[in-house]
């Protein structure tokens, strides 16, 4: 396959790493495997344009995307649009699409998988026509993120300890918003602190990432308002994988979604694919079932 490799040396862990020598190694890999490759360094300003440009490129057939959340969001967007193929480098601080998809997280194992991988079609979640690969959320993620954001973080280890501590500021300072949330002919309203919905659903005994992605489902969490002590006993349930016995969280399964906010909430914005986005009052999101190309390593599929 004709494969454009881009890189985002301002995502993720690329901030930090030797891109040049990455770029090499994917040439490498790829045209060991038979591809045809070309490595291309963009900055986050630039990026959109360059995938706008590599989808508008007939002969290019594989997007090969490493950065952080945002790049591989953007990357997956353009790929379903274009129909071209998506490789997923895990460049990321949580690399949770990729671990869905078993691509290993050292990124030169990952690139010989990726050079090596097969293609197949994953399903791909829509929140009012925008694409997402892994999840859209409201309320503590997003005051999380907004928290973390206040700083900026040279590292992949800096960015998970300002996350640590824009939980703990989050915790001391619960947020929660009126809504209306609805999963085909069920009806839930009130105050919410957490909703969230993914790409598929959750494995078990796993960080909160789809253990598949072609069940053509979304799964559905919401959490009623939680005390500082809910808050902390749900981020330990959901780190070790125990998030279905938690008492405080709802879940469901749906083809559709459906969330009416009030306009009286102060802050208007949610997290798609680790990335802060304003929000309108009503919110539909849908699954698009194997709607997305993918690379998934050989193995992962044996597995």
């Amino acid at each position: 396959m004709r494969v454009t490799a881009l890189l985002n040396r301002d995502g993720g862990t690329l901030k930090t790493a030797d891109i040049q020598a990455i770029c090499n190694l994917i040439e490498t890999e790829f045209s060991a495997a038979g591809h045809e490759v070309q490595c291309i360094v963009t900055s986050s300003a630039r990026l959109e344009d360059n995938l706008k440009r590599i989808a508008d490129d007939p002969a290019a057939e594989v997007i090969l995307a490493g950065g952080g959340d945002g790049t591989i969001s953007a990357a997956a967007a353009m790929a379903y649009r274009s129909g071209k193929v998506l490789g997923v480098l895990p460049a990321g601080t949580m690399n949770l699409f990729a671990r869905s998809l078993a691509i290993p997280l050292p990124l030169d194992k990952a690139i010989a998988a990726l050079a090596k991988a097969e293609v197949v079609r994953s399903d791909i979640g829509l929140m009012n026509g925008r694409p997402f690969v892994h999840q859209f959320s409201l309320g503590l993620q997003a005051q999380m993120i907004r928290e973390r954001d206040k700083a900026e973080h040279a590292s992949r280890l800096a960015k998970m300890w300002g996350s640590f501590r824009a939980f703990l500021r989050s915790t001391f300072r619960p947020f929660s918003f009126r809504a209306k949330l609805r999963t085909g002919s069920e009806v839930r309203r009130g105050r919410f602190s957490i909703i969230a919905v993914s790409n598929n659903v959750y494995g078990e005994g796993t960080l909160p990432y789809a253990a598949r992605l072609d069940e053509g489902v979304l799964g559905v969490y919401s959490v009623h308002r939680l005390t500082s002590l809910e808050t902390t006993l749900l981020a330990a349930d959901l780190a070790r994988g125990a998030w279905r016995s938690n008492a405080n969280l709802m879940y469901d399964r749906a083809r559709e979604v459906e969330v009416e906010l009030s306009p009286s909430m102060r802050r208007k914005i949610g997290v798609l694919d680790g990335e802060l986005i304003g929000l309108p009052l009503k919110i539909t999101v849908k699954i698009e079932p194997q709607a997305l190309a993918v690379l998934r390593p050989a193995a992962a599929g044996a597995a």
